[in-house]
């Protein structure tokens, strides 16, 4: 009997006691925890911090050493071409003069017997020179400063053409205008065309040119150039321009034909004007 009273007691002092837990304030038994709205703002506010942090660092770095495409994009601003007369301009030339010479590849050509080096107009009459595109109003300091020096095989089958680009013949400021390109091959390639053909004379029929990667002012080029065939009075030719590491920029290949009339040209002044070897 006394153990039946005994169970009872306690099966009534357990109720009783969760009864005084189920009494007991909420908030004493519950465990703190983040909700998803906490979460979610302290995870917004590490992307904005971290976002923030990147960007300035990018454009810290940007500023100090800006990648190269945004360097020709937005290249900065510099002085216009110097006057020939100014000595600026004088000793801008000379300078260019002597580091033409010292360039590696043209100190291999001047050592290779296979090889002749010559100026192109540099034995023509100053009255018939200053009319002439690239020979005339185009050379002063800023633009083409000096002369191409131009290194030929004696057959003149091939010739590989030096020549310094000014930040004055810009379309978009920093980057050589397509137009002078197209020039500067029209020149090179006709000098190998022209003194392939019997009378040494010829026009130019066609000029393809493809533009790869943007020519950047301010500096030495190279354009080799090569007799592809000829054919009677049509000569065939290519080229591709280069800079200094060899990384090409553009290739062309054009038509050259000799008129009818080219023997009534005057062979001796078309000679100086291509710089021959027997000018």
């Amino acid at each position: 009997m006394t153990s039946i009273f005994k169970g009872a007691t306690r099966s009534s002092n357990s109720a009783n006691s969760i009864k005084s837990i189920n009494s007991l304030p909420r908030a004493l038994t519950t465990i703190p925890t983040n909700t998803p709205r906490q979460r979610r703002t302290i995870t917004t506010s590490a992307f904005i911090l971290g976002t923030s942090c990147a960007l300035i660092g990018g454009y810290a770095m940007g500023a100090l050493r800006p990648p190269h495409a945004l360097a020709m994009l937005y290249p900065a601003p510099a002085p216009g071409p110097p006057s020939p007369l100014s000595d600026a301009g004088q000793s801008h030339t000379l300078a260019l003069e002597k580091e033409i010479h010292q360039l590696a590849h043209v100190q291999a050509l001047k050592s290779d017997s296979d090889w002749y080096e010559s100026r192109p107009y540099a034995a023509m009459e100053q009255n018939r020179v200053i009319n002439t595109l690239t020979a005339g109003a185009l050379r002063s300091p800023g633009r083409l400063a000096i002369a191409p020096l131009v290194h030929a095989r004696h057959d003149d089958s091939e010739a590989v053409v030096t020549l310094h680009v000014g930040r004055g013949v810009c379309g978009h400021d920093g980057i050589v205008h397509g137009g002078l390109i197209a020039t500067l091959f029209d020149e090179s390639l006709a000098r190998t065309a022209l003194l392939s053909l019997p009378g040494k004379t010829g026009v130019t029929a066609t000029l393809n040119i493809s533009y790869r990667v943007p020519v950047k002012a301010d500096q030495f080029v190279v354009i080799r150039s090569t007799l592809e065939k000829r054919d009677g009075r049509k000569a065939f030719v290519k080229a591709e321009l280069s800079d200094l590491s060899g990384k090409a920029h553009a290739q062309a290949n054009a038509l050259f034909i000799e008129p009818r009339w080219s023997f009534l040209a005057d062979k001796k002044n078309i000679r100086k004007a291509l710089g021959t070897e027997k000018a």
